[in-house]
């Protein structure tokens, strides 16, 4: 059985709340005026799975520590007992080794989202508050009371109110996840190990390591203890001999590439300016796009032009290893995944070739971190060095060789071209002279159209009417990443794509949250909603705090407005000259009721197509 579940812990309150697969509520408070320890260890005794959210370093903790010392609390008294919780809890807060120290380990099978889906790292860091503005949950509820507050029994009501929001929301976010734990499921099973809690990253560095210690015995301790840390790297001595260029601009660039020392403080970049078109280069991959517009495929043709797992096979080529590993043992185990991955898609077995997926691309990503068992800087930049430098030559020949092809963008791991539809053979085989060369294996589709703001902000309509919708167009948007706003970009794509007028398509959308925005408050913020009311003969401000989030929209209805504050007295706008209201919490309504402020939105969309149509292209028309 599985039960999805939270805590809270206050100075002199203590809650425990979960729901089973039967929806079957179960809840639990230790305080002054009740006591439902006894029966929280009676339901703690059964044997089941406890899914949570950041569970792993907190609630699974605590209940460990309630567990382990269930003979001490129960001589307590409800009010002694949650007080001696709380004094627990802030010693973890402040030394995350208490748990180690305590000797803690959960008592019962944990699945903790927040590291499955790597909220953990700091750059997908995202709280529950967030992800519940993210998946539109009707109720977004910051805890009510400070944690140090003294709480009365008259406001228990409210803490169990979030507490069981919590644990619905986290419910409803299980649910989204269903695809991620099938492949952890799939991989339980073939490995014999537990990759319930490990990120799609660490999933792929433990099945890589898995193949390593089969090849050459070496266990993941083994290879960090072999690690070589080099101060800097030598571009120098990580280029491939087979790159070569004609023009004198490029040439330049890799003369200066070839007296490029990298160190921590000092990254890799460069610039190339070639027949008009720019591209730059760094350590994130290359770059390059044309000019704002809407470019069209016309009587000629749009090609987009993409390397097969750009980086592994760069890596399985041209035979590239972390220097402490085996040159033979690395690269026989790069390809036999790569091979049994194209094997299990030809078998159908999603879940598998998916976890093989993350192994092939995650081992690029885990050698350039310094704790990672796979770290070599020199690794790193031969793969992400080449990969730029050989997309560079293949742009460079097809703008030498095939008449009147212009290059619409370069990124990463392929570039985006328009022709003339009788050059497209000369491109052909331009293209097969580069995989001749680099063995790589490259992939064709082709658009009608592209609207482009810029290498990062596009749409790519496929010949078949599918689309693919990059930054500001991203209806659809990761977790851990904001998707304030989202009547913008969707209305952006319907104009676009279906011509339909911006407000018209504004008006046809019936879903209140994609006319919300969110505000997450970093540290020493908080969020407010200022509103004046009339006290006497004067008009004075009526503030609400909202914590650490604040979901809110645009509105004609005599709004307020929504601000952040900080705690040294700074306030700022978050819609700066836009009356708004809160909607941390659902109101049901037609959507007319809402009255929306459309100007809002409409002029938004004005902003990104201001930046695309002026400049609209016809020379492919």
């Amino acid at each position: 059985m599985k039960v999805i579940y939270d805590i809270e812990t206050l100075s002199n309150f203590f809650s425990y709340t979960d729901i089973d697969e039967q929806e079957n509520i179960n809840v639990f408070v230790v305080c002054g005026w009740r006591n439902d320890l006894p029966d929280l260890l009676g339901h703690l005794s059964h044997n089941f799975v406890q899914i949570g959210y950041n569970n792993l370093a907190f609630d699974a903790i605590v209940l460990a520590y309630v567990l382990q010392n269930k003979s001490m609390l129960l001589k307590k008294n409800g009010e002694q007992a949650a007080k001696t919780i709380y004094s627990f809890v802030q010693s973890l807060i402040r030394d995350r080794e208490t748990a180690q120290n305590f000797g803690l380990r959960p008592q019962h099978k944990q699945i903790d989202l927040f590291k499955i889906n790597h909220f953990d790292n700091k750059a997908r860091s995202t709280s529950l508050k967030a992800l519940q503005c993210h998946i539109y949950w009707p109720n977004v509820q910051d805890m009510p009371f400070s944690h140090d507050a003294v709480i009365e029994e008259s406001q228990m009501d409210e803490i169990l109110g979030y507490n069981l929001n919590d644990v619905l929301s986290t419910k409803a976010f299980y649910e989204l996840c269903h695809e991620k734990l099938k492949i952890r499921d799939t991989f339980n099973k073939i490995y014999k190990k537990d990759f319930t809690n490990k990120s799609d990253v660490a999933i792929g560095e433990e099945i890589f390591l898995h193949y390593i210690k089969k090849e050459s015995g070496l266990t993941k301790k083994d290879l960090q203890e072999r690690t070589v840390k080099h101060d800097a790297v030598k571009l120098w001595e990580c280029v491939l001999p087979y790159i070569k260029y004609n023009s004198v601009e490029f040439n330049d660039m890799l003369s200066r590439v070839k007296k490029t020392l990298v160190t921590p403080y000092k990254k890799f970049s460069q610039s190339v300016k070639y027949k008009g078109f720019i591209y730059d280069f760094g350590v994130g991959g290359i770059h390059g796009c044309v000019s704002p517009g809407v470019y069209k495929a016309g009587d000629g043709l749009i090609i987009d032009y993409d390397v097969k797992s750009y980086y592994p096979n760069l890596s399985i080529q041209n035979e590239f290893h972390p220097g402490h590993i085996e040159k033979d043992v690395f690269c026989k185990v790069y390809s036999d995944i790569f091979d049994e991955r194209v094997q299990k898609q030809k078998e159908g077995k999603d879940a598998e070739q998916a976890g093989l997926k993350l192994s092939l691309n995650g081992i690029f990503g885990k050698s350039g971190e310094e704790t990672s068992a796979f770290f070599d800087r020199y690794f790193f930049y031969r793969i992400t060095l080449n990969g730029q430098l050989s997309l560079a030559m293949l742009a460079e020949a097809l703008v030498d060789f095939v008449p009147d092809l212009k290059v619409l963008q370069i990124n990463t791991d392929g570039l985006t071209v328009w022709i003339p539809k009788d050059k497209e053979y000369k491109c052909e085989y331009i293209i097969e002279k580069f995989m001749q060369r680099t063995k790589l294996i490259m992939e064709k589709a082709y658009y009608n159209r592209m609207f482009i703001r810029d290498v990062n902000n596009y749409i790519g309509e496929y010949v078949d009417n599918k689309l693919k919708k990059k930054g500001i167009f991203d209806t659809s948007k990761e977790y851990h990443k904001d998707n304030s706003f989202l009547a913008v970009p969707k209305a952006l794509v319907d104009y676009l794509i279906n011509g339909t007028p911006i407000e018209t398509s504004l008006k046809a959308n019936t879903n209140i949250y994609d006319f919300c925005g969110r505000y997450k408050a970093t540290a020493g913020w908080h969020a407010e909603y200022h509103t004046t009311k009339k006290q006497g003969a004067d008009i004075v401000l009526d503030t609400t705090n909202y914590g650490k989030i604040l979901r809110f929209y645009p509105t004609i209805d005599q709004g307020g407005t929504a601000v952040k504050r900080n705690k040294d007295g700074r306030i700022i706008n978050l819609l700066s000259g836009w009356p708004t209201k809160p909607f941390n919490k659902y109101e049901e309504k037609n959507i007319e009721d809402y009255k929306i402020d459309y100007d809002y939105f409409i002029v938004e969309c004005d902003k990104i197509l201001n930046e695309i149509e002026p400049k609209q292209l016809t020379l492919f028309l």
